[in-house]
């Protein structure tokens, strides 16, 4: 039986966080198993770019084939998912489907990923393969399996797996819009869902997967989980600011939000910050 899109993204989230830089066998652990699965030991090799192994890698071991067979080179996946009838357009994108990239507008994809969940109109959280933490290294061979946040303005469709059910809408939480923030400097609860609904993640009132080293960088919120992964909430808010897409409330993070907030770049969320969040969050919200 075929798996469900869910359980899909499940096993690529789990290899988030791998690195070929790290890899202490030649090539990367899905160019191995690419290699191996079609007899040609050039896609073992150190150098060889991995995100379409990547995506292969994941659907196979969870149980299913992408549309045409496994693919290394991206272009011939969307040949593949074409003439199979499984390529839809982007702004149709569901969680599960893979979503190819151009970034030179040549009309060649470059790139690969995991379509996780929309976060705006036109911007979409992706699990990908070969690719970089943030907007400084390569996008499409920067060696690491990492979340990012991309715009649809680069994609070139969405290729859909015939999973076992119809992927479900992308979670944007609860619906409803939050009550006007008090404009104390603490960031609790309240704070954390308005800022939820003003960017479209989902909506638990907490800061999740946080480094508690980085507790020191943030004494005026207080609605924080700690752990790994690092918070989806996070992960967007550096999107807009432009810094590295790791989900972890550090200092460049709220240096880059300062500036937006026009406030001093100091690098610690301390209640003058936080107001001026709580205040940019309630005209956010209409208020």
């Amino acid at each position: 039986m075929a798996p469900t899109a869910q359980q899909v993204l499940n096993l690529a989230a789990s290899e988030v966080g791998y690195s070929r830089w790290s890899d202490p066998a030649t090539g990367t652990k899905y160019g191995r198993w690419y290699a191996e699965r079609v007899g040609v030991p050039y896609f073992g090799a150190n150098g060889v770019p991995y995100c379409a192994m990547f995506t292969s890698y994941v659907l196979v071991k969870s149980g299913i084939m992408p549309p045409g067979g496994i693919f290394a080179y991206v272009p011939s996946g969307i040949n593949q998912a074409r003439r199979a009838g499984r390529l839809v357009p982007v702004a149709s994108a569901q969680p599960g489907d893979l979503i190819p990239f151009d970034w030179n507008g040549d009309g060649i994809a470059d790139h690969i990923g995991f379509f996780v969940r929309w976060v705006r109109a036109g911007v979409m959280e992706t699990i990908e393969g070969n690719t970089s933490t943030g907007a400084a290294g390569s996008q499409s061979n920067g060696g690491v399996v990492a979340r990012r946040v991309r715009s649809t303005a680069q994609a070139c469709g969405a290729i859909r797996p015939a999973y076992a059910a119809a992927a479900a809408p992308a979670s944007t939480g609860s619906s409803g819009k939050p009550a006007r923030l008090v404009v104390d400097g603490v960031g609790g609860a309240l704070t954390v869902t308005a800022a939820q609904a003003v960017y479209n993640t989902p909506r638990d009132g907490k800061i999740t997967g946080q480094w508690q080293p980085n507790a020191r960088f943030w004494p005026a919120l207080t609605a924080v989980g700690y752990g790994s992964g690092g918070s989806t909430l996070v992960r967007t808010i550096q999107y807009w600011v432009k810094t590295t897409q790791d989900g972890l409330l550090g200092p460049d993070t709220i240096k880059a939000l300062q500036s937006a907030l026009s406030v001093p770049a100091d690098g610690v969320m301390g209640a003058q910050t936080m107001k001026a969040w709580q205040t940019w969050l309630n005209q956010k919200l209409g208020y």
